[in-house]
């Protein structure tokens, strides 16, 4: 149960934060409301005599919204919240005393430095992945990483990070380690169009991460929510995305063939 517990961890980040009055006084008993496109319905929480607040294994993710209410003070919204894998997004929220039924939406960017920890990550969401021009697979993305250095085997697709050998690293897909037992080379290419996130623990990793000398790479999948939603993905290329820049005489005069381009199958398949 604790390995699982771990593992959960690292799979799902949280939203935790105190609720105080216009003058910095914790406020107990108020009803913290949390909903969002990934959730399953919504969460609920009172807060404790403190006015502390903490909604735990949260799938990653953007636009969380936060509700608290309280009699005698104005409802309080605070919107487009985000999870990171792995991170804790710590918020304070203040109410106002009010003798009317008010409610206050606030706009403010969600905090980006977890207060909790110390591990140092590179961490990508799925919405960025999609707009980087690289190659869509694991060994692009890890490459891209800071002091990341390819082998220069893509059939083996392994990378030196960090100093570290091409065995330093611990992949996983949502906790389950997927290196190869006898190579510790990763088993398989993860299609990208399922990561939700992904993270590169690069630094004081926390200590139920083993088998990893340099860094872990920590694949979340995407999971089902309050939103339907789908993705379509395809490929296209055409004579117009085609252009050599040596020109036919030129490849003669030097003896070379002209590059292959994938127009050139089009016929054979």
């Amino acid at each position: 149960l604790t390995s699982a517990g771990f593992a959960q961890g690292r799979q799902t980040g949280s939203i935790s934060g105190t609720v105080v009055d216009t003058e910095g006084n914790p406020l107990p008993g108020c009803t913290v409301t949390l909903s969002g496109p990934k959730l399953i319905g919504t969460k609920s929480y009172v807060t404790s005599d403190a006015g502390r607040f903490r909604f735990p294994a949260l799938a990653p993710g953007r636009g969380y919204e936060l509700r608290v209410e309280l009699p005698g003070f104005k409802t309080t919204i605070r919107k487009e919240l985000i999870v990171s894998v792995a991170r804790a997004t710590t918020i304070t929220v203040e109410l106002e005393m009010t003798t009317l039924e008010e409610e206050v939406t606030v706009v403010a960017a969600s905090p980006v430095v977890d207060i909790e920890t110390s591990k140092v990550s590179v961490s990508y969401t799925s919405d960025f992945i999609a707009s980087i021009p690289m190659s869509r697979d694991l060994y692009g993305i890890q490459n891209s990483i800071p002091g990341a250095i390819s082998t220069g085997n893509d059939y083996r697709r392994t990378s030196s990070i960090l100093g570290g050998t091409v065995r330093s690293q611990l992949y996983q897909l949502d906790g389950v380690p997927m290196n190869d037992p006898a190579t510790f080379y990763p088993m398989a290419n993860i299609n990208v169009d399922v990561y939700e996130e992904i993270e590169f623990g690069i630094g004081s990793l926390p200590a139920e991460v083993g088998q990893a000398d340099s860094v872990v790479v920590n694949i979340v999948t995407k999971s089902g929510g309050n939103k339907f939603s789908g993705n379509v993905s395809a490929y296209y290329t055409g004579d117009a995305l085609v252009n050599d820049l040596i020109s036919a005489e030129d490849m003669e005069a030097i003896g070379v063939n002209p590059p292959k381009v994938y127009t050139d199958y089009k016929d054979a398949l």
